[in-house]
Parts: C-alpha cells; sequence; structure tokens
C-alpha cells in the first residue's frame, strides 16, 4: 500500500492539484470567517492551562442560557493554522439553531504531542460545560485531526451535560498507518508503537462505546427535548468525503462496525458525502444549503424551511 498518497488528502481532490489544494483551503476558511457576522466583543476566550498560549477554548454564547452547545475541534496534527479561521463553521448554526457554539484550539506536533492534545480537547469540552452549565445538550463536530481527538476523548469525558449528536469528519481512528508516512521521519514526532496503540481509538473502543451509551441516561436526567429523532440516544456521525481515499472510507467504517459491537443499540451512521474532498467538506459549511450544515442545524434543534 501507498501509504503516503493514501493518507495524504490532497492527493484526491478533483478541484486543485495536489500543491494547491491545501493553500486555497486556508485562504478560503480565513476569507469566509471575515465576511461572517462574528465579532470579537462576542467571543470569550479560556486558556486551557499549560505553557501552550494556542490551547485555547473560543466560546461564542448564545443570548439563551439553557441552548445547545455546539463544539468545533478544527483538523491539523502538525500543520499550523488559526483556530479562528474557523469561526465560520458556527455562523449558519447559530443563525438556524441559535446555540451557543465553541471553537478548540491545541498546539500542533512537534510543539505539543497528540497525546497533550487530546487532553486540551477534554479539558475545553468539560470547561465548555462549566461555563454554559444551562445548556440542554451538547453537539460535538471534529474534522480530520479534530475527530480523532473527540473520538479519543469520549473514553473518560465526565459531563453533567447530555451529549446529543457527534459528527466525526474524515477521521483517523486507528493511527498506526501514519507512522509509516515520511512526515514520521521528524525525530520529534517519533512514537513508539505502544504510544501510537494507546492514541488511537479503534484500541479504546469499549470505552467509548460504554461512553456513548451512558450518554441516553444523563439525556433522559435532564428531560433534554429536542426537534429531531431520536432525542433518548447520542447519535454518532462519520462522515467521508466522495473525494477521499480508500483509506480514510475504510477506517470510518471500521470504527462504525466496531462500535455496535460493543452495543448494537447505538445509532452509528456511516456516511459519504457526494461531491466533495477533504477540504470543501468543511468549506462549505460556511453555506446553509450544505447536506453537513443541515444535519448539524438539525441535530442542535434548529430548524429550515428546506432540508436536503
Amino acid at each position: 500500500m501507498d501509504y503516503e498518497k493514501e493518507y495524504s488528502p490532497s492527493e484526491w481532490s478533483i478541484r486543485y492539484d495536489t500543491e494547491i489544494v491545501v493553500d486555497n483551503f486556508f485562504k478560503t476558511i480565513e476569507t469566509q470567517t471575515k465576511s461572517c457576522g462574528f465579532n470579537g466583543a462576542e467571543r470569550k476566550s479560556f486558556p486551557l492551562g499549560g505553557s501552550e498560549p494556542n490551547n485555547i477554548l473560543d466560546a461564542y454564547p448564545s443570548i439563551d442560557k439553557t441552548a445547545i452547545g455546539y463544539i468545533f475541534v478544527p483538523g491539523g496534527y502538525w500543520q499550523a493554522s488559526n483556530h479562528r479561521s474557523y469561526s465560520f463553521v458556527g455562523e449558519q448554526i447559530m443563525k438556524f439553531a441559535n446555540v451557543n457554539f465553541g471553537i478548540v484550539s491545541y498546539e500542533v506536533s512537534p510543539k505539543q504531542s497528540i497525546k497533550s492534545q487530546i487532553e486540551v480537547t477534554k479539558k475545553a469540552i468539560e470547561k465548555f460545560c462549566l461555563e454554559f452549565p444551562e445548556c440542554r445538550a451538547i453537539v460535538l463536530a471534529g474534522h480530520s485531526a479534530g475527530a480523532h481527538l473527540i473520538a479519543m476523548t469520549l473514553q473518560n469525558l465526565d459531563l453533567k451535560i447530555p451529549i446529543r449528536q457527534i459528527f466525526l469528519i474524515s477521521g483517523i481512528y486507528d493511527l498506526v498507518p501514519l507512522t509509516k508516512m515520511s512526515v514520521m521521519n521528524n525525530p520529534d514526532l517519533t512514537m513508539s508503537a505502544s504510544e501510537v496503540m494507546d492514541i488511537s481509538p479503534i484500541n479504546k473502543i469499549t470505552k467509548i462505546g460504554k461512553s456513548i451509551s451512558n450518554q441516553a441516561s444523563i439525556s433522559r436526567s435532564k428531560q433534554d427535548i429536542l426537534n429531531c429523532e431520536n432525542s433518548s440516544m447520542c447519535i454518532v456521525n462519520l462522515l467521508v468525503g466522495e473525494y477521499e481515499s480508500n483509506e480514510f472510507k475504510r477506517q470510518s467504517k471500521i470504527f462504525r462496525e466496531r462500535l455496535l459491537e460493543v452495543n448494537e443499540k447505538l445509532d452509528v451512521q456511516y456516511q459519504e458525502i457526494t461531491g466533495v474532498d477533504h477540504f470543501d467538506e468543511i468549506e462549505n459549511l460556511y453555506f446553509s444549503d450544505y447536506r453537513v450544515t443541515q444535519q448539524i442545524i438539525r441535530a442542535c434543534g434548529g430548524r429550515m424551511s428546506r432540508f436536503k
């Protein structure tokens, strides 16, 4: 197998050449965030501790303290970007579902280990729940590395607020193949086999499955009522773009299968998003008529005139 190609999303886009697609992605999300309605005066920032200043939770509160909490975790294990460039992913959700919106920032590797990134993500979700204790429920979404980080936090999150839905978009759940890529030749990124196994969600599947199952009882105790299906069960959505590699698709399918082996009653859905690659599957969250935007709006209790 050509691991370099299979785990390099830029190799699979049909919109741009490999050398252009990543640069275009960062330019696009920066432009989209600048044009959306966010304003610095509305933002609350919470440092998450440690020596890295980039470990931050940004929150955009709703005027309704009981509104759903929507938390997004961007991708990029070792590729630095300004997390606030991703703020646009909350624009349509806040408009149509009136959520409390949070976005997680973490220092990238090798400056911060992936294990530490997992811990920062966990702290961010727990901090959000402490700052917004009246939220009726939480919806989590993560892209690429962000999907992996959310999956890992699920094994030991301690929340009093129920998680209503989880959107894991083009995540990696078995990190062993990444060790075969050239980027890992950097000695600062080197991990032992046991370290890689320990940060792979596929190896924590029993704990993750039980944690997801437990959300149903938390939901009932909170009497959470939402305008969506199966309101007493935490729904897990595993999404990948049509123009992703076979390995990205395989990993999501296997993760779903393994979760259902833990508990066949779990609501775990695999979706292939037509017409998008690893990058515009996130860029398109800027648009209200995009399929994934609409699914997140509905998960957060919102309503629109038309859903695809």
